[in-house]
C-alpha cells in the first residue's frame, strides 16, 4: 500500500512537470501561435504568399536607382526591385517602401534613408556623407566647411538643419529629396538639381508625395 501510494505521487509530480514544461496550451488561431508561427517563418515564406507589387510602383524605384546611385549599383538592386512584393496588407512591413529601406540598410546601399523627426544631427550628417561618397564621390568637408553649428539640444527637425544641408549641397549640383510618407520619420535620398522632376515623377509612381527641403 505504502509503495502503490509513493508511485502514484511520483506519476502525479511527473505529470505537473511535463505541463510546465510543454508551456501554455494555446490553440492555433491564437495570437500567441500567430506570432509564434511568423517568427518562425524565414523571408522566403513571408514574401510568397505575398502579391507581385504593381508594376507602375516597381518602374519608380527604378527610375529612382537610375538617377541617384552608379550604375554598379543598377543590376542587382533593379532585379531586387522587379521581384519586389506588395506589403500593404503585411502586419510588420506594412509598406513596400519599408520592405525595401530595411534591404538597402542590409546591402549597404545608400539609395534612401529613413530618419525619426527625433534623431541627432549627426545621422543625417552621416547619411549624407555615405550618399556623396558612395554615389557621387564627394568629399563632405567640402560641404560642411558651409554650415552653421547647432545647439545640443537640436535635432534633424529643428529649425532650418535639413534647409542649411541642402543649401550647401545644392552648391555641388546636389539636394535632398524627401518621399512623404505622412509619419513622423523622414525618407529622404540625394540626388542631381537637374533631376528634380524625375525624382518627383518617381516618387509619385512609387505611391508618394515628394518635397523639397523645408
Amino acid at each position: 500500500m505504502y509503495i502503490m501510494l509513493v508511485v502514484l505521487i511520483v506519476l502525479i509530480v511527473w505529470a505537473i512537470f511535463l505541463k510546465i514544461k510543454s508551456g501554455p496550451n494555446e490553440s492555433p488561431k491564437s495570437p500567441y501561435n500567430r506570432f509564434k508561427q511568423k517568427l518562425e517563418l524565414n523571408e522566403e515564406d513571408i514574401t510568397a504568399k505575398l502579391p507581385d507589387l504593381p508594376e507602375i510602383q516597381k518602374q519608380g524605384f527604378r527610375e529612382l536607382v537610375k538617377i541617384c546611385l552608379p550604375e554598379g549599383y543598377h543590376k542587382n538592386l533593379i532585379e531586387s526591385i522587379n521581384s519586389l512584393k506588395d506589403f500593404s496588407n503585411d502586419d510588420y512591413y506594412m509598406t513596400s517602401l519599408n520592405y525595401l529601406l530595411e534591404h538597402l540598410e542590409n546591402t549597404n546601399i545608400q539609395l534612401l534613408t529613413a530618419l525619426d523627426w527625433k534623431e541627432e544631427i549627426e545621422e543625417l550628417r552621416l547619411s549624407i556623407i555615405l550618399a556623396l561618397d558612395l554615389n557621387f564621390d564627394i568629399d563632405f568637408d567640402f560641404i560642411e566647411a558651409g554650415l552653421g553649428s547647432y545647439p545640443d539640444s537640436a535635432s534633424i527637425s529643428s529649425k532650418d538643419v535639413f534647409l542649411d544641408y541642402d543649401k550647401a549641397l545644392r552648391k555641388y549640383g546636389l539636394q535632398i529629396g524627401f518621399i512623404d510618407t505622412q509619419s513622423d520619420e523622414y525618407v529622404i535620398f540625394i540626388h542631381r538639381t537637374k533631376d528634380k522632376l524625375l525624382a518627383e515623377q518617381a516618387v509619385k509612381k512609387i505611391g508618394y508625395k515628394y518635397h523639397e527641403a523645408r
